[in-house]
């Protein structure tokens, strides 16, 4: 079984000068509680890190951290990326090893297939 097999494509994006007011009404519009930063790699789009709405609450409330704020502020960095047909236990093994923050299926590492950002959600077994 490869990732492709098991994801989810439908997630959502910001860059990382947007600010986390722009983050909260995307993943509020989007029913989400996760949305993906990315930055423009030639006519892809590469994905450097993800906002969640727990990030936003922790920074905004513990850390004091202004709405008006980039999402660059509180984005958790270094996403692993994974290729789409990859095997299934390469996700497995990363997870085990306390190296996975994100994954995302794509013509290579780092980068997203078509500009269209897909990040990996994994069925429970």
């Amino acid at each position: 079984m490869n990732v492709g097999e098991v994801c989810s494509r439908e997630v959502y994006i910001v860059t990382k000068t947007e600010t986390l007011a722009q983050a909260v009404w995307e993943m509020k519009q989007h029913h989400v509680g996760a949305i993906i930063v990315v930055e423009p790699r030639g006519e892809a789009m590469r994905p450097i890190g993800v906002v969640t709405d727990r990030d936003v609450i922790f920074a905004t409330r513990a850390e004091e951290v202004d709405l008006s704020a980039p999402v660059s502020h509180v984005m958790t960095t270094c996403p692993l990326t994974l290729a789409e047909d990859g095997g299934i236990f390469e996700v497995d093994a990363s997870r085990t090893a306390g190296r996975l923050s994100g994954e995302w299926p794509g013509d290579s590492p780092g980068e997203l297939r078509d500009a269209q950002p897909e990040l990996v959600s994994l069925r429970q077994r």
